[in-house]
């Protein structure tokens, strides 16, 4: 079973390989990023790719899990609109970015709607290598951290077949 409190801070301690932050959706003037507004410690902006990683490493829809968005009419940081990520299996919530905000999103929640982002499959050049049934594969940051995973914790099952694919998609 995936501990997501080590998850976490494995994602804080390698924020890094999500760039300075994300993005806050819904047409929003991003020169408040730096208004002084909004803390944009981690893990702000970052609900996203934080969501990717979580939901393949615990198995993604093949057990049970949906990858949920919360639109930016719905929700709001420091009163500027904002999209926000977190997973969801039946009725438990999975939300490791949460705590960015400083109001409960107990309310909101029911109002995320099943999405996604990203590459429909790997490829080497124009060679297409097949993965899983999902829609969607991992995208590059969270093959990069599960690549850090393994190094640090070992493999988790549920990623094999994605990181063997990425692996040979890669030219190495």
């Amino acid at each position: 079973m995936i501990n997501i409190e080590t998850v976490y801070e494995f994602l804080e301690e390698n924020q890094k390989v999500f760039g300075k932050f994300g993005t806050l959706g819904g047409g929003v003037d991003h020169s408040v990023h730096n208004s002084g507004d909004l803390d944009t410690s981690f893990p702000f902006g970052r609900c996203f790719q934080c969501c990717n990683f979580l939901y393949y490493m615990l198995g993604a829809k093949k057990r049970g899990y949906q990858l949920k968005i919360i639109n930016s009419k719905h929700i709001t940081m420091s009163s500027y609109p904002t999209t926000h990520w977190f997973i969801q299996k039946g009725d438990e919530i999975i939300d490791v970015t949460s705590h960015q905000f400083d109001f409960s999103l107990e309310d909101v929640y029911k109002l995320g709607v099943e999405s996604n982002l990203g590459r429909t499959r790997f490829m080497k050049g124009k060679e297409i290598i097949e993965v899983g049934d999902e829609l969607f594969v991992p995208t590059q940051n969270t093959m990069v951290l599960y690549d850090k995973w393994v190094k640090k914790y070992g493999v988790v099952e549920d990623m094999t077949d994605y990181y063997n694919a990425w692996k040979k998609s890669k030219c190495l």
